[in-house]
């Protein structure tokens, strides 16, 4: 198989110089937050920003990002991030919850992220990506032009409601749900950008709408659960099983209804927009390196000899994988997690005062100069030179240390199987290539429409 490719640079604005006012990190939060970053930021180890209340560090090496989101996290918990801007749709779920409560809820909903529920999500995820291709199959027989992250939007839905209630989504509901979400989120983007009002342990200040919005979309989870419970299908096994039959290791107390409606909202939130964002750069992405394309299709027909992917295929679909997670460092969900200083501290040699805000950007880490070759270029190569390896820790799409995001597995997974099955079938064609960038209001997402059209391959499987 042919290793040496032309790289390609997927949209990103390019590093510039200083500008007046850089230093202030409230510059960050404007309309573009992407393309204010100076050169200087992907090349420090550590960088004091000029705000006063409450000071604000970035850090980029990975020794002293361990040490925040790992070795450290009690002195550093989590604060001024997406957690609070979610919780009025989640309330005290597994994303957002802290301390003993949140440890609590790790360990009674690790069994959905065991190899047995893995392997079950891998049937539910088969079902929807086959209706999916459905889809696409029309759409290339009419030739339609389709916005991308509708449909991968859908897919990621209808695989999430497969996955916790055993049953495709319908659309009417995919609507009042998923859209919802999608709606509230695009709600609290202003309340993401003025960080100020709730940095340093304050509470973000929501708008009327928002929150009558997060209320709409738990009334419908409610709803869904409680027909659920109704019309349960007998002898399945999902992950809202898993939550009723979930017990406090230390009371054995059940969810109640409401933790019940915390615990889907997670599951909902937590990978719906940020599997989706994902799967929507990896297309976007492959639509402009055809070469990349044709390796993964011949790793594809090597690894199932023609077959259909099954479950045991996906751990020797190693090409395929490094492409998504490529992506995943261009495109990591979240721009920065951010972190408050409980005490006075030190990173290396600067002094964190308490009440600090530690700022740490998976978007910067994965460009930074010191850590990558050619840091803004797709190479899914890199990682098969080990050069993730070089500088541990320096790659975390989806966090680091305790708080990792417990389903980093499950969307590698999907992100392989759908990546797979999708070269292996079609070729896209994106109609507004020059027109996409990155957004990153809330998740890094397209800034609008990616407009495509679906070939299908002859004689493909």
């Amino acid at each position: 198989m042919e290793n040496k490719i032309s790289l390609y640079r997927p949209p990103a604005p390019y590093p510039g110089e200083a500008a007046e006012g850089w230093r202030n990190f409230s510059n960050y939060l404007s309309s573009d937050p992407l393309g204010v970053i100076p050169k200087e930021l992907y090349e420090c180890a550590i960088f004091q920003f000029d705000d006063d209340d409450p000071r604000k560090f970035l850090v980029n090496e990975p020794k002293l990002l361990s040490r925040v989101l790992e070795e450290q996290q009690a002195i550093f918990p989590k604060g001024g991030g997406i957690a609070e801007l979610l919780k009025p749709i989640l309330h005290n779920g597994l994303v957002s919850a802290e301390g003993v409560d949140w440890q609590d809820q790790h360990e009674m909903v690790a069994p959905i992220f065991s190899n047995s529920s893995v392997r079950i999500s891998f049937g539910y995820l088969q079902e929807a990506l086959s209706s999916f291709v459905e889809r696409l199959l029309t759409y290339s027989e009419t030739g339609q032009t389709i916005k991308l992250a509708e449909e991968i939007n859908f897919l990621v839905a209808d695989v999430n409601f497969r996955c916790v209630f055993s049953k495709p989504i319908e659309i009417q509901l995919e609507h009042q749900c998923f859209n919802s979400i999608m709606k509230y989120e695009e709600e609290v983007a202003g309340t993401a950008l003025d960080l100020k009002r709730f940095s340093g342990g304050g509470q973000p200040a929501f708008t009327e709408a928002a929150l009558k919005t997060a209320e709409n979309v738990r009334a419908v989870i409610s709803q869904i659960i409680d027909e659920h419970m109704y019309n349960k299908p007998p002898n399945t096994q999902n992950f809202f099983q898993i939550f009723q039959e979930a017990r406090v290791p230390s009371t054995g107390k059940r969810f109640t209804k409401s933790q019940l409606v915390d615990q889907v909202a997670s599951i909902f939130l937590s990978s719906h927009e940020t599997t989706s964002a994902a799967l929507c750069w990896s297309v976007y992405i492959l639509a402009q390196c055809p070469e990349i394309v044709e390796r993964i299709r011949t790793e594809v027909q090597l690894v199932t000899a023609c077959g259909r992917i099954s479950y045991e295929h996906l751990p020797r679909l190693r090409f395929t994988r490094d492409v998504f997670k490529e992506v995943l460092r261009l495109y990591p969900p979240v721009l920065y997690l951010s972190r408050i200083a409980r005490e006075d501290t030190t990173l290396g040699d600067t002094l964190i005062p308490k009440e600090s805000m530690v700022i740490i950007s998976p978007w910067v880490v994965h460009r930074h100069r010191s850590f990558w070759e050619n840091p803004d270029m797709f190479d899914p190569d890199r990682f098969s030179r080990g050069e993730a390896k070089a500088t541990l820790g320096s790659y975390f799409p989806f966090g680091l240390g305790p708080r990792m995001c417990t389903g980093a597995s499950y969307v590698t997974f999907l992100g392989i199987k759908v990546i797979a099955r999708l070269c292996s079938m079609f070729d896209f064609e994106t109609v507004n290539t020059d027109e996409v960038r990155p957004d990153s209001t809330l998740y890094l997402k397209p800034s609008r429409p990616v407009l495509c059209k679906v070939h299908k391959r002859k004689f493909s499987k």
